[in-house]
């Protein structure tokens, strides 16, 4: 079964710590649907989020799977103007562009897929301790490797894909790492190139943070300036 995608493009940026008040500000236009937000009666859905909202061609964007992409469709429309407040100040966007594509989970290619993951988090609290007590890069990477495999599988799991094969995966460059505060937490944040035996949707994320732009993936032989900017 293949996944309805849809992408809004903005006519204007922000600064990639705007990400969260540019969702913030979304969600107080868009309908209160658990969809939009992962949020239920006073409690968080921990689920693959199936709307999410970065930065391409240095742009705002906001782009739908299925159910998300319906609402996107449905509420935004080529020529809108949105005032949102993003921290202190007032901006108005303007959507420029916006696309319907789909997504086949079950494409196979036996040479398998390469991916580039830009601002990928892959650790919490709790793995970070274990990956910064690790004597070896080899230890780490192997760490690394079996988190990036979980994370495929979250997304295959929340998108309801079927996966009735052994999902492999590794990390093939580690292109930039760095740290970044995720919700007042320092984090560790890598751009990182894989190969895997899996099809992921372009342009969206993986690991924690997904709804604001992290772990965006980028089939590498398509990269071209449409690249997700880093967060």
């Amino acid at each position: 079964m293949e996944n309805k995608i849809t992408t809004i493009m903005f006519d204007k940026g922000f600064k990639p710590d705007d990400i969260g008040h540019f969702r913030g500000a979304m969600l107080t236009l868009l309908p209160d649907d658990p969809v939009l937000h992962n949020h239920g009666d006073d409690t968080i859905l921990y689920r693959y989020p199936k709307v999410q909202y970065k930065l391409c061609q240095r742009k705002a964007c906001i782009i739908g799977m299925d159910e998300g992409a319906d609402i996107l469709e449905r509420e935004l429309h080529l020529g809108d103007e949105l005032t949102l407040k993003l921290g202190r100040r007032i901006c108005t966007f303007k959507v420029t562009d916006k696309t319907t594509t789909y997504f086949n989970p079950d494409r196979q290619d036996p040479d398998g897929f390469d991916y580039r993951i830009s601002g990928w988090l892959p650790l919490n609290q709790d793995n970070h301790m274990v990956y910064e007590q690790m004597d070896s890069m080899y230890e780490r990477i192997s760490l690394l490797d079996s988190i990036l495999i979980s994370n495929i599988l979250r997304l295959h799991r929340g998108l309801e894909h079927n996966i009735d094969y052994q999902c492999k995966a590794y990390i093939k460059d580690i292109i930039r790492s760095g740290s970044v505060k995720y919700k007042g937490v320092e984090m560790l944040t890598l751009d990182v190139t894989i190969h895997t035996n899996t099809c992921l949707p372009e342009n969206f994320g993986i690991g924690k943070g997904s709804a604001r732009g992290h772990g965006t993936i980028m089939t590498i032989k398509q990269q071209t300036d449409d690249t997700p900017d880093n967060v």
